[in-house]
């Protein structure tokens, strides 16, 4: 049986892989173009977005092991509007999930 992290995984790939596809002319989910903010990505989730680390700890992942840009770079703070600027989902000092 999945984690919840790896079912939120599955879910959370589905929402970032579309908002991916459709880059900046999205304005689905935040103010800015092609982004989602950590608040409502764990609302479209139903979790709190301090619970996303693990969920997103598995797509960084997936993205790093199979040379996929990293998604995680498409979630937003909500209060800058700006990719996360510490590497909170990695402990690898030379990959950076910001773009």
């Amino acid at each position: 049986m999945p984690s919840i992290a790896e079912s939120q995984a599955c879910e959370g790939w589905g929402i970032l892989t579309s908002l991916a596809a459709e880059g900046e002319h999205s304005d689905t989910y935040s103010h800015w173009p092609g982004m989602i903010t950590y608040e409502e990505l764990a609302d479209l989730l139903g979790t709190h977005a301090h619970a996303l680390v693990p969920m997103l700890d598995l797509i960084m992942n997936h993205c790093r092991a199979n040379g996929l840009p990293p998604l995680t770079g498409l979630v937003v703070l909500k209060e800058a509007g700006m990719r996360e600027r510490r590497s909170a989902f990695s402990t690898d000092p030379h990959y950076s999930h910001q773009s």
